[in-house]
């Protein structure tokens, strides 16, 4: 109980003996001045409860930057005080937002200058009128109704921060376990020193490629189809490793992780291994060889040139490491996969790596709003990648040809062969 509690039940009990001891035909019984008590305690919390001077944390209602009065109806800074007279005297009109119907613009300090339509739409929505343009005193109702929406917006603003923080450890590891599994094998390391150099039709690139050993370039067919499935191959098997690492994933059924690893192993492949694509040739570091896209042409490697039109796609978003890891697990927690038992499991995998992958495009890309949107339309076309390479490696089994082997047991069961 607090000292100013304490100092209400004395005072009570004060003027309460007093009035007993100057009239003894007082009859008040203890259970009375017990109710009495509570009342005036209950009355003095209520009115201390929002004080008539209260130091209110004033903040405007639009962008949140430090408040100079109550304008229009709310608690504004003279910015989008300024902003709102002007936009209603002059009469004036703005061009809708382009991503009203997606994602509005977030008003902050930051971006109030960014977009006028969303600015006076925040106005609109957190009470701004030119028929409440009243000044001076806050009232006493606003104060507490004030206060209480503080509260609540700090409350929220907790939840969110701890929700984002939620998301950031969620992308560490998912990049970690990215990185452990795939990085050494598959991606190019980017502190490779390089004296290896490629010519392209935009100049002389470096490939990103460490010198400790030569490197061979690839020119005959049948080579290049054994390298390209002994990495497909390799990504397949660490697959497995890479999902069992993620927490979220080893809490769905047996059955359903069985089902998402197979029908989304050749998909993650070409996502992981989309690193190895630069300066316009494939790199396989570790066994040394190279494959130029002049020499996928020239021999007229079908399934090679479907899949760099969509390593170049991939390429030109520009996402690192980090992002493409999420985007990774995003094709591996795909709720429409067939004979999944606890699909709403997986749907909430999915939303929570949507998330993740969100902010993380949010936090390193000016042009995230349309970034997402695009990497979603490149798992659309995975799935397409899949069927038709499906078809052609049907073609080369039928073909019986020594030269070209039929795919290993693994690759036939995630194929369906």
């Amino acid at each position: 109980m607090s000292d100013g509690t304490m100092d209400v039940l004395h005072t009570l009990e004060r003027n309460f003996s007093a009035q007993l001891h100057a009239k003894d035909d007082l009859s008040i019984s203890q259970s009375t001045v017990t109710a009495i008590k509570v009342s005036a305690v209950a009355e003095w919390s209520n009115n201390n409860k929002y004080p008539d001077h209260i130091d209110l944390p004033m903040k405007c209602r639009v962008c949140g930057d430090k408040a100079s009065g109550f304008h229009y109806g709310v608690h504004s800074c003279e910015g989008c005080k300024g902003f709102f007279r002007r936009t209603y005297r002059m009469k004036l009109t703005y061009k809708p937002c382009p991503y009203l119907q997606t994602e509005p613009c977030k008003i902050n300090v930051a971006t109030r200058n960014k977009c006028q339509y969303c600015r006076f739409q925040k106005c609109l929505m957190v009470g701004m009128s030119h028929d409440a343009s009243r000044f001076g005193r806050m009232p006493r109702e606003e104060r507490i109704r004030l206060l209480e929406e503080i509260r609540e917006e700090e409350n929220d603003a907790t939840e969110e921060d701890k929700h984002r923080a939620e998301l950031k450890e969620l992308a560490d590891r998912v990049h970690e376990a990215f990185s452990d599994i795939f990085k050494e094998k598959f991606t190019l390391l980017p502190q490779a020193k390089s004296t290896y150099r490629v010519k392209t039709e935009d100049g002389v690139k470096d490939n990103g490629i460490d010198d400790t050993k030569p490197m061979q370039e690839l020119t005959e067919a049948k080579d290049i189809a054994k390298y390209c499935t002994e990495s497909l191959l390799s990504v397949v098997e660490g697959l497995a490793k890479f999902a069992k690492k993620l927490e979220e994933f080893r809490k769905l059924d047996l059955n359903d992780q069985v089902c998402l690893l197979r029908d989304a192993a050749f998909e993650i492949a070409m996502i992981a291994t989309s690193s190895r694509y630069i300066a316009d040739a494939m790199w396989f570091p570790l066994e040394g060889v190279y494959i130029k896209k002049q020499i996928m042409h020239d021999l007229d490697l079908v399934y090679l040139k479907d899949k760099v039109k969509f390593f170049e796609k991939i390429k030109k978003l520009n996402i690192n490491e980090r992002e493409l890891a999420l985007f990774s697990v995003l094709a591996l927690a795909a709720p429409d996969r067939d004979d999944l038992a606890e699909r709403e499991k997986v749907e909430k995998f999915q939303e929570i790596i949507l998330e993740a992958l969100e902010q993380e495009l949010r936090q390193t890309h000016a042009n995230h709003r349309i970034l997402l949107p695009r990497l979603l339309h490149l798992l659309v076309d995975l799935r397409q990648l899949v069927l038709e390479h499906i078809q052609q490696v049907q073609k080369v089994m039928l073909m019986d040809d020594p030269q070209y082997p039929g795919p290993p047991p693994l690759l036939k069961e995630i194929y369906g062969l």
